[in-house]
């Protein structure tokens, strides 16, 4: 990775990691037949994934559970995209729909109403997203990658918090020392409110994809620093935590070994 920016970890984000500790992200719920409805107009079988047992699960015994609401791990969620075809529009459009399921959970109707507009021209959506999932996935060098991929995405409804999300499964490999990460309005809460730390700041420069690029190669580097033999940390769970912790300030640091 190359940084023209080099920003030391944020005061009280190891506090933040050690609060955490123990903790993982759960399953996300989505309600199938609201996206079947959404996407009424949309290809056959684009919601086809939702069902499929071998990325979701059937939610029966959860709280406020509702007939026909599935779950899905990040892990199932990123197999069903490391499976997915990239030369099948099909394929591609059904693995968009998986991950815009994922990241919008149960929560209002944004997502089901952008995730529609975005595929009003399927085959333009597909040729957009499988794209991106080519440049990221062959990337050597996170930071031209991360930059042009940021730049060059344009799909109606699609933000940079659902298509760093894209990014984030699509753009996995497996044996690289990086990889995609998530920036939405959640993790930027915990670093703009919590770390009192700005991506503009880390980057140096206040283009969008500057900054993005800047945050990924930033977040790999703190967890560098940040892991020990006994606790291993990686981009990916730092992602995570802010996520997690959506801009809350820091708890007191006798708690930090809350599990």
């Amino acid at each position: 990775m190359m940084m023209n920016v080099n920003v030391p970890p944020p005061a009280g984000l190891a506090q933040l990691v050690s609060c955490y500790d123990g903790q993982h992200q759960a399953a996300v719920r989505f309600r199938v037949p609201s996206w079947r409805q959404a996407l009424a107009s949309c290809p056959e079988n684009v919601t086809s994934l939702l069902v499929d047992d071998r990325y979701t699960t059937a939610c029966v015994s959860e709280p406020y559970c509702l007939l026909g609401d599935r779950t899905a791990t990040r892990a199932r969620v990123r197999s069903a995209c490391q499976a997915m075809d990239l030369n099948d529009p099909e394929d591609v459009l059904q693995c968009f729909v998986l991950v815009m399921a994922w990241g919008s959970g149960t929560t209002g109707s944004r997502g089901l109403r952008n995730t529609a507009r975005a595929l009003t021209d399927p085959d333009a959506a597909a040729k957009t997203l499988a794209g991106s999932a080519r440049l990221l996935r062959e990337a050597r060098v996170a930071g031209g990658a991360l930059r042009q991929a940021h730049q060059e995405f344009r799909l109606r409804g699609v933000g940079q918090s659902f298509f760093t999300k894209w990014f984030s499964y699509v753009g996995f490999a497996p044996e690289r020392a990086w990889n995609p990460l998530i920036l939405d309005s959640r993790v930027l809460a915990t670093l703009n409110q919590t770390l009192q730390i700005r991506t503009q700041t880390m980057a140096g420069n206040r283009r969008r994809a500057v900054r993005y690029a800047s945050y990924v190669e930033h977040l790999y580097r703190w967890a560098d620093e940040l892991t020990t033999p006994e606790s291993p940390v990686d981009g990916e769970r730092l992602e995570w935590i802010m996520f997690e912790h959506n801009g809350k300030p820091l708890p007191p640091t006798s708690d930090t070994n809350r599990s």
